[in-house]
């Protein structure tokens, strides 16, 4: 087995990320997935996100640059427009198509073949 200078290093030995080999073992007897057990740091919008679902009740079509003007202005939050954006979009319903005809459907003609 060589190590350094680009030779093959043999599976398990950790020494390619260097990895200590008490480690590799524990990893090796673990059952546990790897991976951080650390808690999502979560949004700097979520203490505020009673604050953006009331103006989106005071005025639905509210558009997210005024919301991030007023989230500034009103309570103090410096950010982006587009986490703003992001968040209304969640926030807001669905938007719903509608799938009506018009009542004069001579108005639009379709091709027949």
């Amino acid at each position: 087995m060589e190590r350094g200078g680009g030779g093959d290093v043999a599976a398990g030995d950790g020494a390619a990320a260097r990895i200590n080999r008490g480690m590799v073992a524990r990893l090796a007897a673990s059952d546990e997935p790897l991976g951080c057990e650390r808690a999502p740091a979560g949004s700097q919008l979520d203490p505020l996100e009673p604050a953006l679902r009331r103006l989106l009740v005071e005025g639905a079509k509210i558009k997210a640059r005024r919301v991030t003007e007023i989230l500034r202005d009103e309570y103090g939050r410096a950010g982006l427009v587009d986490v703003v954006k992001r968040r209304l979009r969640r926030l807001r319903p669905p938007r719903v198509l509608s799938a009506t005809l018009p009542e004069d459907q001579d108005a639009f003609p379709r091709h027949r073949g």
